[in-house]
């Protein structure tokens, strides 16, 4: 009987150990140390890859995604390559605008009632192509609680 109890002993602690070292080493892992990268089992897969783009991106400026607005007309606006081509497409309608010298582009747009899906592309000169999907929300009724 004491020899059972020995065994089984030592077979718990080897378990509690094996699950411990388990969880240490998944910790390590996962974990993001952005002042030493060589720290951590799989540093090397976690480091972020270049962008494809090569600095072609597209940033919208407003309004911001799920945005609640109140008024029919609204103003896109945003950030990309200075001299691109911008298409931004409604519910109802397409629209194209070129972004400044700057890359900053701005253009009025109108909505429906309800839920908007606008997709805003940016093709540059050499066809390089960015995208962006932003859902807006128009409601009259919100205004109306709004003013109260």
């Amino acid at each position: 009987m004491r020899k059972e109890i020995i065994v089984v002993t030592i077979t718990g602690i080897f378990l509690g150990i094996l699950v411990a070292f388990g969880v240490w080493r998944a910790n390590n892992a996962l974990r993001v140390n952005s002042s030493d990268n060589s720290k951590g089992l799989f540093s090397a897969k976690l480091s972020p890859s270049p962008t494809p783009n090569n600095g072609f991106s597209l940033t919208i400026a407003k309004p911001e995604e799920n945005d609640v607005l109140v008024e029919e007309k609204t103003v896109i606006s945003g950030i990309t390559k200075p001299s691109t081509l911008v298409t931004i497409s409604t519910e109802t309608e397409d629209y194209v605008v070129a972004a400044d010298s700057q890359g900053v582009f701005e253009l009025e747009v109108e909505l429906t009632g309800g839920v908007n899906q606008i997709l805003i592309d940016a093709i540059s000169d050499n066809g390089e192509e960015n995208q962006r999907q932003l859902n807006v929300i128009y409601s009259s009724e919100f205004a109306k609680e709004i003013s109260k």
